[in-house]
């Protein structure tokens, strides 16, 4: 069980690091991406850097639109969602 544990979070961390450049780029504009790792899910935290915020399933589709949208596009599209 403790080897199955580790494997999750080794899981985990990758996907963290494979969405660091979207958080890189919504970081400054006062937001994050984060992975709740208690519920399994992401998310887009459109209001500030406190962990609230839009929870969203992060393909790789997903995430291939949000990092070609321009910065003006993704703030819009991150201020919006609701």
């Amino acid at each position: 069980m403790s080897q199955l544990i580790t494997d999750i979070n080794r899981a985990e961390m990758r996907l963290i690091k494979h969405v660091k450049p979207l958080n890189d780029r919504i970081n400054a504009m006062g937001m994050c991406v984060w992975w709740d790792g208690d519920i399994k899910e992401w998310f887009i935290n459109n209001t500030g850097l406190s962990q609230n915020g839009i929870s969203f399933w992060l393909d790789g589709r997903k995430y291939k639109k949000l990092m070609a949208m321009s910065d003006i596009e993704l703030l819009e599209y991150c201020k919006n969602w609701r």
